[in-house]
């Protein structure tokens, strides 16, 4: 191999090593492999595939998952679109191998959508702009922002006149709280007109969670 080639193979290694982060976080974990020192970590959920965060860090993988962790004092947080954030805080110690692993098993409940605007006593002009409000049970702790897009990232708005789906406001917005609406001027006039705030996109394991308003008038215009 030829001196300059040598030299800029070496000048490459160093600038490779240099990019390295030494203060970067390292997520306590590893592939199962029963290396001593370690503990045996085994984490479920129900619903499953849900994603699994050690310590505020993501850990790449999905329950239902075993892997080995480091020991000491660690907090698990289970994440899956459509439901509650999971959390629980462990002790692991190099004890905590075959038989004698830890066991997470983590029971999801859906998250709640509540509409806030309109009420019962709204009433609302055809034509006339209006803001339609909703909140939904927030990841909770110092990541909260960090990983509200995990749990439920958007969500569909639909109005609701009787028992029957007659218009959808909007197909997919970001879910922040709001949304500003135009009531459609086409609408008649009638006092049990409601919003209904749903998940999206409509997957199966998540089309079921919505939040619907009390019923609500439209009406003419003064």
């Amino acid at each position: 191999m030829k001196p300059t080639t040598v030299f800029f193979a070496l000048a490459l290694m160093t600038f490779i090593s240099s990019c390295h982060d030494p203060a970067s976080p390292e997520i306590p974990i590893q592939d199962k492999e029963e290396d001593e020192g370690y503990a045996d970590l085994a984490v479920f959920s129900q619903p499953w595939h849900a994603y699994i965060y050690i310590d505020g860090l993501d850990t790449g993988k999905r329950t239902n998952e075993e892997f080995q962790v480091k020991p000491g004092s660690h907090t698990i947080k289970i994440l899956k679109e459509g439901f509650r954030d999971w959390e629980t805080t462990i002790i692991a110690t190099a004890k905590n191998i075959g038989p004698d692993q830890i066991v997470v098993d983590a029971k999801l409940q859906p998250v709640l959508i509540t509409v806030t605007n309109p009420t019962a006593d709204t009433i609302w002009a055809r034509g006339e702009t209006v803001e339609i409000t909703w909140e939904a049970q927030n990841t909770m702790g110092v990541n909260r922002k960090k990983m509200k897009s995990l749990y439920l990232p958007y969500v569909k708005l639909y109005l609701y006149k009787g028992g029957s789906e007659i218009l959808t406001i909007v197909s997919e917005l970001e879910n922040n709280g709001s949304y500003t609406w135009t009531v459609d001027p086409s609408l008649v006039d009638g006092t049990d007109y409601r919003i209904r705030v749903n998940a999206a996109p409509e997957k199966p394991n998540i089309k079921k969670i919505h939040g619907m308003s009390e019923k609500f008038t439209i009406r003419e215009g003064r």
